[in-house]
């Protein structure tokens, strides 16, 4: 999905504040370490990115960005999201992305457009209904958060609202219910709310597990 908004340069001296203290305290590590660490920058960019600043307080970067974006009588929210790319260097090696969030205009929606894109007419997955490490990679990019845990919570909604498994014969394989285009070209704000409801029920346990099966 591509960014809704450019990035504003008024923001990026807060921006850099992450990248310039973890990218000191990633160059003191051992080389062994330093691919691992750039991999898991943008899952730690979004803890400090909505924490607070100065503590017992609501000055976060989240907070402070999206009320310098406000927009009069509108209920959107707007974040940024880090983006690595471990085959460039030095700077080059971290990126900003800026969305909007709103009923109207959700990447969430999207992102599920590509998903399930990918898995028009079929997909092979692994035992517990998730994609395999190399559709990973291809998808992983074109998400608003390109984070393994995002695309699982995906894939899990995907297995509520719009999968099924096939019966293959050599390997596992998921489709798209009939119903599944449709729904994804309805109102925008219809299709949130309906995700709503199906996300409350992944709410009772973080570790619940989309649909089960195996090869006969």
């Amino acid at each position: 999905m591509k960014p809704a908004k450019r990035i504003r340069p008024r923001h990026l001296p807060l921006l850099e504040m992450f990248l310039n203290e973890y990218e000191a305290m990633r160059q003191k590590m051992d080389a062994e370490a330093m691919p691992a660490l750039l991999e898991i920058a943008p899952l730690i960019f979004g803890k400090w990115y909505h924490s607070a600043l100065v503590a017992e307080t609501i000055l976060s970067p989240a907070n402070i960005i999206s009320k310098d974006l406000e927009k009069s009588g509108s209920c959107s929210e707007f974040a940024y999201v880090l983006r690595t790319h471990p085959r460039k260097q030095g700077a080059g090696q971290y990126t900003f992305s800026l969305y909007e969030y709103s009923l109207e205009a959700h990447p969430l929606v999207e992102d599920m457009k590509t998903l399930v894109g990918f898995c028009y007419p079929d997909c092979r997955t692994d035992e517990q209904g998730f994609l395999l490490p190399q559709a990973r990679e291809i998808l992983l990019p074109r998400l608003s958060i390109p984070e393994g845990f995002y695309l699982e919570y995906l894939t899990r909604l995907a297995w509520l609202a719009f999968c099924f498994p096939c019966p293959p014969f050599t390997h596992i394989k998921c489709s798209l219910l009939r119903h599944a285009g449709n729904f994804l070209h309805r109102v925008q704000r219809k299709s949130y709310g309906s995700w709503q409801k199906r996300h409350a029920r992944l709410q009772p346990s973080v570790s619940c597990a989309p649909c089960i099966w195996r090869t006969a």
